[in-house]
């Protein structure tokens, strides 16, 4: 994922008392929309059931193989309730009931799905890596700009130079609903669909798939 790509959050276990202050520049930073502290990063995470044929094998003999393949295809939530309860966990295999206890499975954590998750020590993390319609649009817009500054840098325009600038190509939706942003951020004084006379740099460009072209001039000065 783009850094420029917006995200909707982080969760941080560990940092209970972290201020606003440095919340506002974690998300700066990281370019997430929201640091939520005091979570249980372990929400974010399932578990995964990994046999142990250390004990499988002694104990089952040929069964082991096929003991194996039913306690990855189990719900790991009910097998490890049942090891919580009970100290074992019965299921059916091929018709004849097989009975695991804990040592026969080995417990591995794995992030809940669209989730990252990252820990050290007492400190832990899990980033929201779920990306939609409008956060795709504002990682587009973010790339948007970004390209636009730099067409400026190689055109040679002046910092300060406020400009004008033409499109072509799929990208209407995103002038439209961002276009004081847009605006804003690149000096533009004015923007507009379709061709430019005297464009003084032209480039091509992509975002999301889409394809498009881009023509910039500079608004002489009064």
């Amino acid at each position: 994922i783009k850094v420029r790509q917006p995200l909707r959050a982080l969760h941080a276990e560990g940092v209970a008392g972290l201020s606003e202050e440095f919340k506002a520049l974690v998300c700066q930073e990281l370019n997430v929309k929201e640091v939520v502290t005091g979570a249980a990063v372990q929400s974010f995470k399932v578990p995964k059931l990994m046999p142990e044929f250390r004990t499988l094998g002694p104990r089952l003999g040929t069964m082991a193989k096929r003991a194996a393949q039913v306690l990855e295809q189990a719900d790991p939530a009910a097998v490890l309730a049942a090891f919580e309860r009970e100290g074992m966990w019965t299921a059916d295999a091929d018709g004849q009931q097989v009975s695991f206890i804990p040592d026969d499975a080995k417990v591995v954590w794995t992030p809940r799905e669209g989730f990252a998750v990252a820990e050290e020590g007492a400190w832990a993390v899990a980033l929201d890596v779920r990306v939609d319609d409008a956060l795709r649009a504002e990682g587009e817009v973010r790339e948007l700009v970004h390209r636009i500054q730099l067409a400026r840098k190689e055109a040679g325009f002046q910092v300060t130079d406020r400009i004008e600038v033409a499109h072509c190509g799929a990208w209407k939706d995103l002038f439209d609903a961002y276009a004081e942003r847009i605006a804003r951020e690149v000096l533009a004084a004015n923007m507009w669909q379709g061709p430019m006379d005297g464009a003084e740099h032209e480039f091509e460009l992509t975002l999301g798939g889409r394809k498009g072209r881009l023509a910039l001039r500079r608004v002489p000065c009064a």
